[in-house]
């Protein structure tokens, strides 16, 4: 699972993704980008979608999909409380979902970010119990990334409000991510230029909108540090933390 990402120190106002350049401007003049988007608190966070006229275009979208058939948001507060917050869509399973399959088909997206974040569960000798240790995980020597998402339009009937909402795809750990995120051992599908444009592209045959969704970033891709068990409040959640006293040498990398 995938429920905290963020984007942090990025001073670009233009990224670009396979030579086409995406002004993000706006979203920074906005606000729409954070150290932290907590999935949990239902946030909105900048996707790129592929508009009708082939054009990637930035959206300041909600996180949380929510699928055809839900009318109104006391329906989308009542299917929360029967544990279906929809912040994530499992790749194995996208074009077999009554939920996902029609959006992986016609509505694909990136989410853009420059950290996420995931717990390790780790034996603590002195308290003699486990404990969760929090690490914020970034692609090595990038200065962003994008996931793969599908994404939803959802109006309101009875307030004419309307919404573009998204779920974050999720692939099997890679063996970094499966010794971190070491009950779970899923991950974020993390995409390179490449596979990040070809995953917008609308023509994408169902094979390899598949075979992308379910893609693993090579291991070495991937570094990690350990953080404030407090980071969704703090002031700087990035701030490195030292957990020497329950970590073993090498537990990790």
């Amino acid at each position: 699972m995938c429920n905290f990402f963020g984007v942090s120190n990025l001073a670009k106002k233009k990224i670009t993704l396979n030579k086409v350049e995406v002004d993000i401007a706006e979203a920074q003049e906005q606000q729409w980008l954070k150290p932290v988007h907590n999935g949990f608190e239902y946030e909105n966070a900048l996707i790129l979608i592929q508009d009708d006229d082939n054009k990637i275009i930035p959206v300041n979208a909600h996180w949380e999909f929510i699928p055809d058939g839900i009318n109104n948001m006391k329906q989308v507060v009542e299917a929360r409380k029967n544990g279906i917050p929809w912040l994530n869509a499992t790749s194995e399973k996208l074009l077999e979902s009554n939920m996902f399959k029609e959006a992986a088909t016609h509505r694909r997206c990136l989410i853009l970010a420059t950290h996420f974040y995931e717990w390790q569960q780790i034996n603590d000798p002195f308290l003699n119990k486990n404990v969760k240790i929090p690490y914020a995980i970034s692609v090595a020597n990038q200065p962003y990334f994008f996931m793969a998402g599908i994404y939803n339009v959802f109006k309101d009937v009875q307030t004419n409000e309307s919404n573009v909402n998204f779920a974050l795809v999720t692939t099997a750990a890679n063996s970094f991510m499966a010794a971190l995120h070491n009950t779970k051992k899923r991950m974020p599908t993390i995409l390179n230029e490449a596979l990040s444009y070809q995953w917008l592209q609308k023509s994408l045959k169902e094979n390899y909108i598949n075979t992308i969704a379910k893609h693993q970033i090579d291991s070495e891709k991937l570094e990690a540090f350990t953080i404030s068990s407090n980071f969704k409040k703090a002031t700087n959640p990035l701030q490195k933390v030292d957990y020497s006293n329950i970590l073993k040498p090498n537990t990790l990398f």
